[in-house]
């Protein structure tokens, strides 16, 4: 959606208005280059109280790193996490996670 100025716009005002009302406002991307690309999703990013990020490519680290001011070791523990590992942002704060699915969720996830 951030590809397209009116939506990114729209996006952007939302995350802006919603904390005044208490509400808040989910993204997901699997290429996080799609919100650094364009002015509103930066906004968007780094107005986000909470971000998780997990593995990255390469082509898009270095710019990950100046917008998340990461360390030499998140950066590469980015480029080299398995699966359902990365990194959570709370503020300023940053704490490696894995994300492990309940058993519940793994027979779900075995039938797709």
């Amino acid at each position: 959606m951030v590809k397209h100025k009116d939506s990114a716009r729209y996006l952007q005002s939302f995350a802006k208005r919603a904390r005044k009302y208490q509400l808040g406002l989910t993204t997901i991307t699997q290429d996080v280059e799609d919100f650094l690309s364009v002015e509103e999703g930066r906004a968007i990013l780094t107005n986000s109280s909470l971000q998780i990020l997990l593995k990255q490519s390469t082509a898009a680290i270095d710019k990950i790193e100046e917008v998340f001011n990461l360390t030499g070791g998140e950066k590469h523990f980015l480029l080299s996490s398995g699966i359902g590992e990365g990194l959570f942002f709370a503020g300023q704060s940053h704490v490696a996670i894995k994300v492990i699915a309940s058993d519940k969720e793994s027979a779900l996830l075995s039938q797709v």
